[in-house]
């Protein structure tokens, strides 16, 4: 799969606390927080109303480790913003 800057990318599974139905619940099926482990499901959702064209820009927030190699593509993304990826120790000397 690929994120919004066009990284390949692979969702890492997460233990959460959630309302979500799991696969097998009934329609009828409580409301109440539960536990699902290894959950490949989103952690939060944002929306935004695009400047450009009218409508809004739904991003769904996952987990996930970007793939050896992931950002070989050229240009920009989809909002015009060029991706550089830094490695741990530079990133730290850049923002802090």
């Amino acid at each position: 799969m690929y994120e919004e800057t066009r990284c390949r990318c692979r969702i890492l599974p997460l233990d959460m606390a959630t309302r979500t139905p799991d696969a097998g619940d009934t329609a009828n099926a409580l409301d109440v927080p539960c536990i699902l482990d290894d959950a490949p499901e989103s952690f939060m959702v944002t929306m935004r109303t695009l400047r450009v064209v009218q409508g809004l820009k739904i991003i769904w927030w996952y987990v996930a480790i970007i793939d050896q190699g992931a950002c070989e593509t050229k240009g920009l993304d989809e909002e015009g913003v060029e991706t550089v990826l830094h490695s741990y120790a530079e990133a730290d000397r850049l923002l802090f």
